[in-house]
């Protein structure tokens, strides 16, 4: 197995350890994880009953598990030491970019205890989940995961995912853990959020506004000579001006610092594109730095799109816990309620947060194998790259 090595520089051996299985297996925790990164490495869209044997002729592919239930406390334990394995490498200055991103449920179960939210990919509202994924821009890769119901915002959810980060930074006994910076999008603008945000002494962000009547009152009230010609790397656009101001928004007493876009194009549907930023302590990035640093954002959504597509992200444990009765057998085939419970969402998180891990492994063994792998790197790619070396051990002579 070429990425073996890979697998063993990660900890993978040392941190499974932490991954007690209950039940009726012998089975060891080491044998779990590489099925389940198996099975997002190879595109498997299925991993039938991993959490619930119904019946010992109906297991499928969680034949290979050997668990009766693969979550237990012990998967907290298990995250935490894998995810800080990724935060303490070297290089990561804790840049994080967070959003959200919908994952549907497909079923015809009721009453559904999931809430429907619009799902971008599908174009129409679903019963589903949300997933929080931090990017750590400086290293490319996930930090972790977070499971959230279907109508919490990513506003709602930056305090929390900002507090495991700084929890996770101490655990992997980084530097200044509770110095990070945030990259945000229109998801997270909440005049409560920014003002605390503000307010936190070691917290530094960059996060999209909204272009609503009120702020663009204000960004209109700016003169000509408040702007200068911005061409920015990659943008062929002429028509692009650059300016600083402060905003003023609703539930935010602080004016909040803002680079200011404006593209003079005619006819154009997005006349503003406007940054809120608070700068990290003792520094003071010039403008065109803050919109070149928010671009990289970039880097996370082609990472999520390589793990959707190329590692079946969408491919997870049910987000919710079927309650069954028992038949005339005895077996609990008839389902009669679902819920949402923390244990349905520990399943998600742990399943997801292999597919993300496999997914840095990936571009850690891209980096080592094919060079500078660029952000997002799939696993085909990473394969063409490699064969099409002289070195490779596929080619002929080789």
């Amino acid at each position: 197995m070429v990425v073996g090595p890979q697998l063993l520089a990660s900890g993978l051996v040392k941190t499974v350890d932490q991954l007690k299985i209950i039940g009726r297996t012998r089975v060891r925790g080491l044998q779990v994880v590489l099925t389940l990164m198996a099975w997002a490495a190879l595109g498997f869209q299925c991993l039938y009953h991993v959490d619930d044997f119904r019946d010992w002729a109906d297991m499928g592919l969680a034949l290979f598990t050997g668990a009766l239930h693969l979550w237990s406390d012990s998967a907290a334990a298990f995250y935490r030491a894998t995810v800080g394995r990724v935060l303490g490498q070297p290089g990561s200055r804790g840049r994080f970019s967070l959003d959200d991103h919908a994952v549907p449920s497909f079923t015809q179960l009721k009453p559904r205890r999931l809430g429907k939210t619009r799902v971008p990919t599908r174009g129409r509202s679903y019963p589903a989940f949300r997933l929080y994924a931090p990017f750590d821009l400086d290293l490319g890769r996930f930090a972790g995961v977070i499971v959230r119901k279907a109508r919490e915002a990513l506003s709602q959810t930056v305090p929390a995912a900002l507090a495991e980060l700084r929890l996770l930074r101490h655990h992997a006994g980084v530097a200044e853990p509770d110095q990070v910076r945030l990259i945000l999008d229109r998801g997270a603008y909440k005049g409560r959020l920014f003002e605390t945000l503000m307010d936190a002494p070691k917290v530094s962000f960059i996060a999209m506004a909204r272009a609503t009547q009120v702020n663009v009152r204000q960004w209109e009230a700016l003169t000509d000579s408040d702007f200068q010609p911005y061409q920015p790397a990659g943008d062929d656009n002429p028509n692009l001006k650059l300016g600083l101001a402060h905003t003023r928004i609703k539930d935010c007493r602080h004016p909040i610092p803002s680079v200011v876009i404006r593209d003079d194009t005619p006819n154009t549907k997005q006349h503003w594109r406007v940054l809120f930023y608070k700068n990290p302590p003792g520094r003071r990035p010039r403008r065109e730095a803050i919109d070149a640093e928010y671009r990289q954002r970039q880097n996370h959504e082609m990472g999520f799109a390589q793990y959707i597509h190329a590692l079946a992200g969408h491919s997870l444990p049910k987000a919710y816990e079927m309650i069954r009765v028992p038949n005339a057998q005895g077996q609990k085939r008839q389902t009669v309620a679902t819920a949402e419970t923390p244990l349905s969402q520990q399943a998600v998180q742990f399943a997801a947060w292999i597919k993300f891990w496999t997914f840095n492994l990936i571009q850690t063994w891209a980096g080592r194998w094919v060079g500078n792998a660029p952000p997002g790197t799939s696993l085909f790619w990473c394969a063409v790259s490699f064969c099409a070396r002289d070195d490779c051990i596929c080619r002929p002579n080789s």
